[in-house]
């Protein structure tokens, strides 16, 4: 693979980037620390003189009147005028509000219209509200892949040699490093997306405050009742495999315990599922708030002795659903400061493949990662050579189960962003999604929700957009 990259200057990540160094719509992808540093300057410097001048007006009606007439647009040049500021500080300023509140200034005039829809303007909108999103699919997602990253960031075309491009780089940089594009455009087609995610889940955030007050409220719901006997006499269940370092990690290994008996109003166990000869299968046949019935099946990298305390590469090379036999032994070359390259490649196990075979046609897969803040990067990243085994070995037993010209079925994929303390702080699910690359995957539909331990909230969303795919 060819590595002589153009490395691009370094970002100051805490800065907001809306500065005259960063208006050149030409060549959007260069920085200047020295002209950022500049602007920041320039930009202190302004509102200082500002705050000044207004201690020195505020003496007289005189000038408070003529301030307020300018600032309604009378044309005066004296005192304090919005109209009069920069550009970057009007946009500094509007980069603190929140989209509703620009998108109604934007209908003021055509100069504020113009100044609402500055491309970067949208840029550090999508820096600072995507972080905040629970939720995200593959229509909404507004990263790139690692692949084309990196050939931005070489500014080629570049050849793959089997290797697996980890992207090291921010979030925010990811996105303000994404070439010459209409952000505002970004911004509306993800905001539309989740606007649709949420009217097809159709799911309220829930006011309940304890378990106790939901089994009293479900304790006698006659219509449940009547959806248990529909839901018993309809066939088929859907199969729903779980798997994941989430359901290994100290942090959030109980979410499999918790997914049964922590929310009696959402999940009601109905029997076991013993494995199969070779250890692979067992599960749990659970009814979904009375209206949908699934196996769900957990598979485990390993035993809990052998497992335990075992992240990133490490518990991928010890795990037996994982056939690494053509493992290399490099762990990882660092091709320039901002992306490395893994040369190892995992396949399924025969177990598992034979497992998956057996298997119905209608299954979902969900994918459990820890979110939990302080972990290395690069051993989140690891875990997508896992997910890719798995994706791998599900597009072989598509194609094989279709006979003729039939269309095969597309299991959808869920991935569960897990956290057990919200004190500690959660990586977003954003960052989970490129930590993963799940841009990388565009023949079948996915989500990533996230979803609080303790009492598995947000995981009724995630489960519902997975049967309803």
């Amino acid at each position: 693979m060819t590595t002589n990259c153009t490395t691009m200057h370094e970002v100051e990540s805490s800065t907001s980037g809306l500065h005259q160094a960063n208006f050149d719509p030409d060549n959007p992808l260069q920085y200047s620390y020295k002209q950022v540093q500049s602007s920041e300057s320039t930009v202190v410097s302004v509102f200082t003189n500002l705050s000044r001048r207004w201690r020195n007006i505020t003496c007289t009606s005189k000038t408070i009147e003529n301030t307020h007439t300018c600032v309604d647009g009378g044309g005066h040049d004296e005192g304090i005028c919005l109209n009069n500021l920069p550009l970057y500080c009007k946009l500094v300023i509007l980069s603190h509000l929140n989209v509703t509140d620009i998108c109604n200034l934007s209908t003021a005039n055509q100069h504020w219209y113009d100044i609402c829809s500055d491309k970067f303007l949208w840029r550090e909108l999508l820096c600072r509200d995507s972080v905040g999103w629970n939720n995200i699919c593959h229509k909404s997602n507004p990263l790139l892949r690692d692949q084309e990253m990196l050939e931005l960031y070489c500014n080629q075309p570049i050849e793959g040699n089997g290797n697996t491009i980890v992207s090291t780089i921010s979030i925010s940089e990811r996105l303000r490093c994404r070439g010459p594009i209409d952000y505002k455009e970004l911004y509306i087609q993800c905001a539309q997306q989740k606007y649709f995610n949420t009217r097809l889940i159709g799911i309220k955030p829930s006011t309940t405050s304890t378990i106790g007050e939901i089994e009293r409220r479900n304790e006698y719901s006659f219509p449940r009742f009547l959806r248990s006997i529909w839901v018993a006499v309809r066939p088929g269940n859907g199969q729903v495999i779980m798997f994941g370092p989430g359901m290994e990690s100290k942090n959030t290994s109980t979410i499999f315990m918790c997914l049964l008996r922590g929310r009696p109003d959402l999940f009601e166990i109905r029997r076991l599922l013993p494995g199969g000869q070779e250890g692979v299968g067992s599960g749990v046949e659970l009814e979904f708030k009375g209206e949908k019935r699934f196996n769900l099946v957990a598979l485990y990298s390993n035993n809990w002795m052998a497992r335990r305390n075992l992240t990133g590469m490490e518990r991928l090379l010890n795990s037996r659903m994982l056939d690494n036999s053509s493992a290399t032994d490099a762990m990882g070359t660092q091709m320039n400061g901002s992306f490395v390259g893994i040369s190892r490649q995992f396949t399924l196990s025969v177990a598992v493949l034979n497992f998956l075979r057996r298997m119905p046609d209608n299954r979902q897969i969900i994918y459990v990662v820890d979110a939990t803040k302080g972990q290395e990067m690069l051993d989140i990243s690891y875990n997508r050579l896992e997910l890719q085994a798995l994706l791998q070995g599900i597009r072989e037993v598509e194609r094989g189960s279709v006979n003729g010209n039939e269309t095969p079925y597309i299991a959808p994929v869920l991935v569960i962003c897990c956290c057990a303390n919200a004190d500690a702080g959660r990586i977003p699910c954003v960052e989970i999604a490129s930590y993963l690359d799940l841009a990388a995957i565009t023949d079948r539909p996915w989500f990533a929700q996230d979803v609080n331990v303790n009492n598995l909230e947000g995981l009724e969303i995630g489960l519902t957009w997975l049967f309803k795919h």
